[in-house]
């Protein structure tokens, strides 16, 4: 069973060393709303290419429960300044993922998946030289 819930991001893009922000709305009341104990959100980099594909967990937050159905709930999940930017090429893709988790204890625990971008750090922010490229990248 999928988490059915709106995430709405602040900003469509996220720079590299930024901040993820937005809100959670639950949609429904399920018992498994109602047994939650907290709210698991994760940023996951998905890198797939070439072999075996890569998944990282790179920043996860947490929100107590207990949860109640048509309420936003607020988040804040720091993006790492080195993770990789978002990158949709012919042989290889960097694709960022925001997951959304209900831990139910001893239960089955529903989630959600919804993609978001990571960008370069503008200039104007980030005086430590240009973004480093991921490894697996093509050179530009």
């Amino acid at each position: 069973m999928n988490l059915i819930c709106t995430v709405q991001f602040d900003e469509a893009e996220v720079e590299a060393g930024g901040l993820l922000t937005g809100r959670v709305c639950l949609l429904e009341d399920t018992s498994a709303l109602r047994e939650a104990r907290k709210m698991r959100l994760s940023a996951i980099c998905r890198v797939e290419g070439p072999g075996k594909p890569e998944v990282r967990v790179l920043n996860t937050a947490e929100l107590p429960g207990p949860f109640k159905p048509q309420v936003d709930l607020p988040f804040r999940i720091p993006i790492p300044e080195k993770g990789p930017i978002t990158y949709q090429g012919i042989i290889l893709q960097i694709r960022w993922h925001l997951d959304v988790q209900l831990v139910v204890p001893e239960g089955f625990s529903p989630r959600k998946e919804t993609s978001f971008d990571v960008v370069p750090a503008s200039a104007a922010r980030s005086r430590r030289g240009p973004p480093r490229a991921h490894p697996k990248a093509p050179p530009a």
